[in-house]
């Protein structure tokens, strides 16, 4: 925590792995908006609902070891996590009313899920991280309806942008691209892997009707963990 203050902020560094920086920025912030602290007054959040007004906290990710990661995603190790991006001006369907809406998908399925603050991850303008977190089950209901609250009032113009880490890609895409085609047939819609590299991860974008796009999401998903078996069609 830094003793200068800029511009009324004192700027709090975050560094370490995905999961670590996520759930320590989530006890600051605890601390920061609990009743019981400081004066007893509880601060107001941002009109989003998530990142109290006067906290700014930096994060630094660093890359953790392939193998750990691998054993993250597997499930035997640290609880799991899938990064998807959304419109910057979806995030406010996503979270809802005073975060009613972000509530009732956490209630509803179990999954752990945050809307990061577009100031954490410039490398995505005009758009939002959010993350979900817990066993495949939870985060596949989470996820569904994360885009749903998205696209609810564009459904014929949704969009799928999924960020995986570079060890499941090929797993995404199956031998001579078969699982990504497979994908495509089931989907109906043209789902492809970014060449391009962010941070270990390369995207995944598919864009059309809300329903191709929650089939789509679904299908990725459960090839990059191998829970899907994707029937070839033809």
């Amino acid at each position: 925590l830094a003793k200068e203050q800029v511009e009324g902020f004192r700027p709090c560094t975050l560094t370490g792995p995905l999961e670590a920086v996520l759930e320590a920025e989530r006890q600051i912030l605890d601390q920061i908006s609990d009743p019981t602290t400081g004066n007893g007054v509880k601060r107001p959040l941002e009109e989003e609902g998530l990142v109290p007004a006067t906290a700014y906290v930096q994060r630094s990710y660093v890359s953790e070891p392939e193998a750990k990661r691998q054993k993250n995603m597997a499930g035997t190790g640290e609880e799991l996590y899938t990064k998807i991006i959304v419109p910057s001006q979806s995030a406010g369907a996503i979270i809802g009313k005073q975060g009613s809406t972000l509530k009732q998908i956490r209630e509803g399925t179990g999954a752990r899920v945050e809307v990061l603050p577009a100031a954490s991850t410039p490398e995505f303008e005009g758009l939002r991280v959010v993350i979900l977190k817990g066993d495949f089950d939870p985060r596949q209901a989470a996820l569904i309806k994360v885009l749903t609250a998205a696209f609810e009032k564009s459904q014929e113009n949704a969009m799928l942008k999924m960020m995986v880490p570079r060890q499941f890609v090929g797993a995404l895409i199956g031998k001579a691209g078969s699982n990504l085609k497979a994908i495509r047939d089931n989907s109906g819609i043209h789902v492809q892997v970014e060449k391009q590299e962010l941070n270990g991860e390369r995207m995944v974008h598919a864009e059309g009707a809300l329903d191709a796009i929650l089939n789509a999401a679904t299908l990725v998903l459960g090839s990059c963990e191998g829970t899907t078996s994707l029937a070839m069609s033809g």
